[in-house]
């Protein structure tokens, strides 16, 4: 508790309070600048953030249980965006795509999507998550059955692909891969380079692979409506 008090003072004097960034729900992802040296506090209104899912390796997160408020840093700074998820106590989800910054960030607050139309989105997009956390800790997923293999997929950029397992599902397929990088130095992992027409969503266990280390990278595509498929 004492080390969070230290925090929330830290986070106040090294960051304007007036300044507050709101963003209201989107099922695009929502771009934010976070900081490498100063904590940038993250809340949803009326709710309470649960966790963080995505590529987090290069995040420092702490949580405040009581208040479901975040502080997040970087621990270095990222050429590229990264795209993350927060999920709260109530079901909101709501991906972000992260940049860094060397200046303080201001206060970041999410409010949450209440049109009765974007139900079946956030149904959709609570599905995928849950899918693709299933596979990537090797758990079975209900309503997901083993299917034929992955397709193949060409390199990218020194990653290469080896087909492991896919699920299919209702409405989605879920394929997972094992993707080592083949070049001599490290690289950050892109999920997004790796989606095509029908994918959903991609994300890997790991942000950033060194030369010749792998790992586990899950691909979400929906299922055509095509009643052969």
């Amino acid at each position: 508790m004492k080390k969070f008090i230290f925090m929330a003072l830290y986070s106040f004097l090294t960051t304007n309070v007036h300044a507050i960034q709101k963003h209201h729900g989107s099922v695009d992802p929502v771009q934010i600048i976070i900081s490498k040296k100063h904590l940038c506090r993250m809340y949803v209104e009326g709710d309470r953030i649960q966790k963080i899912i995505g590529s987090t390796d290069f995040l420092s997160i702490e949580f405040d249980e009581d208040v479901g408020h975040i502080w997040v840093s970087s621990h270095e700074m990222q050429k590229e965006p990264i795209t993350v998820t927060i999920i709260t106590e109530k079901g909101y989800i709501q991906d972000l795509k992260i940049l860094t910054s060397e200046k303080p960030c201001e206060t970041i607050a999410f409010i949450p999507i209440k049109n009765k139309e974007d139900k079946k989105v956030k149904s959709d997009r609570e599905e995928i998550i849950s899918v693709i956390k299933s596979i990537l800790k090797n758990k079975n997923k209900e309503g997901y059955i083993p299917y034929e293999n992955p397709p193949n997929r060409g390199g990218y950029n020194g990653i290469i692909f080896t087909p492991l397992r896919a699920y299919k599902g209702r409405q989605f397929m879920a394929n997972l891969y094992s993707i080592k990088n083949t070049l001599t130095y490290s690289q950050i992992i892109r999920e997004s380079a790796f989606c095509g027409i029908k994918c959903m969503a991609a994300s890997s266990l790991k942000l950033k692979l060194e030369p010749n280390e792998n790992t586990s990278l899950v691909i979400v595509e929906r299922i055509s409506d095509d009643k052969n498929s």
